[in-house]
């Protein structure tokens, strides 16, 4: 397996890290920050990670390159190839395997939206996400917003974007944004905070699994569920990395540190457990 993939070489870019030698099972991490140190992280806990960019602010996102990802990893040997996608990238981990449901054999949503959207930054950015080469129909925040958004942080230091998403579904919400989770043909681990100031993630979860339940899904879903905790559901040596940064956007990661960690950890054994289960043979 190669360590580095180069765009001008193999049609993505991307890092590989190895877990264990023996390993047969591999995850896709897709995040708008620090992807490569959420793969080392897992990396330490034996697991097979390739760290992919494919999601950055102001670009184009396209399901076929992530499903085309997902076949080379299958080409290279892999038996198992999933997906684990915080935030914007747990949306389009779902999104991936809602499309292509042949190449993806597991998905872990953490704090994700159920639908495809528009995300908003402390500045403006522009976002399309394309299928079979055209682009998905996006709920999109009025670009006002983003002022509104850089402006309060100012005073309430956090970055609190929940009640925009919230504002967006009243007034523009269609059915085409919403993700075709049924069509997913493998097990789901969605993972969602209470106190998520960024995304309404519990919400999004609960749709998740009652669009789930209504179409007799049959491959297996989870969702856990966290009170005490901020948007960052990342491993804790992942979130150490960036603790100043996650405790200056999150209040409530200044004001219950422990508990926050106490979740972070939880929800690491958790994911763990939850891989082991659906793949008991491929990390052995």
């Amino acid at each position: 397996m190669k360590f580095n993939y180069k765009f001008d070489e193999d049609g993505f870019s991307a890092r590989y890290y190895q877990g264990k030698a023996s390993n047969t099972s591999i995850l896709i991490i897709l995040s708008t920050i620090r992807n490569d140190v959420i793969a080392k992280a897992f990396t330490e806990e034996n697991m097979d990670t390739l760290a992919l960019d494919v999601i950055e602010p102001g670009r184009e996102v396209s399901l076929d390159d992530i499903s085309f990802v997902a076949q080379t990893m299958h080409s290279q040997g892999y038996e198992h190839v999933g997906l684990w996608g915080w935030g914007f990238g747990g949306s389009i981990a779902l999104s991936v395997a809602s499309h292509y449901p042949d190449d993806i054999d597991l998905v872990i949503a953490v704090n994700p939206f159920h639908l495809l959207y528009q995300p908003l930054s402390i500045k403006p950015t522009s976002m399309t996400i394309l299928y079979k080469g055209l682009p998905l129909p996006l709920l999109k925040p009025e670009t006002k917003m983003w002022k509104q958004v850089a402006r309060e942080m100012k005073f309430s230091h956090e970055f609190h974007t929940v009640d925009r998403y919230e504002q967006c579904l009243a007034y523009g919400l269609k059915e085409e944004m919403i993700i075709p989770v049924e069509n997913i043909q493998c097990p789901i681990l969605l993972i969602s905070s209470q106190n998520d100031v960024v995304l309404p993630s519990e919400y999004a979860c609960r749709q998740i699994v009652r669009r789930l339940q209504d179409s007799d899904y049959r491959y297996g879903a989870r969702h856990l569920q966290y009170q005490v905790m901020s948007h960052a559901i990342i491993p804790p040596k992942a979130f150490h990395k960036d603790h100043i940064l996650y405790r200056r956007l999150f209040q409530i990661e200044r004001n219950y540190p422990k508990h926050c960690h106490k979740a972070r950890e939880d929800a690491l054994q958790k994911t763990l457990a939850f891989i082991n289960d659906k793949w008991p043979e491929a990390n052995e």
